[in-house]
């Protein structure tokens, strides 16, 4: 069974795995891009969903841990259009953005590309693998 980017039950994947079963999973750690976020004055909603929130939840099953990471990087804008382009298909990021709302929190992003030439931000995901036992 494989996962990106969706919610699940753990306890509904223990019990529709087949013995031997692998469930693949990856996961948008509580603090990605939150720098992003608090360029706004936001904050980003889960901040308790981390690696440690999943291993915990994945020990109260019987699926045996093959696999658990962490993966960091960036993720880099060219221009602040396209930043307003990802909070409207991501508002969870910056929850009721508008452009005229935060005009101003737009123009302090655009002067600091200027400065810059891009404008990146802190991604972290997170990487499971599980067997069920």
């Amino acid at each position: 069974m494989i996962d990106r980017h969706t919610a699940f039950n753990i306890a509904a994947v223990e019990r529709v795995l087949s013995p031997g079963g692998t469930f693949i999973t990856e996961q948008v750690d509580g603090s990605n891009l939150a720098d992003l976020s608090e360029a706004f004055d936001s904050q980003q909603p889960w901040p308790f969903y981390t690696l440690d929130f999943m291993l915990e939840n994945i020990g109260e099953t019987h699926l045996e841990l093959e696999a658990a990471h962490v993966w960091e990087g960036k993720m880099a804008f060219q221009d602040v259009g396209a930043i307003v382009y990802y909070l409207k298909a991501a508002p969870w990021t910056v929850p009721d953005f508008s452009v005229d709302r935060n005009l101003t929190h737009l123009m302090k992003l655009q002067e600091r590309l200027e400065g810059k030439g891009e404008l990146s931000f802190r991604q972290k995901l997170i990487f499971i693998r599980a067997k069920k036992i």
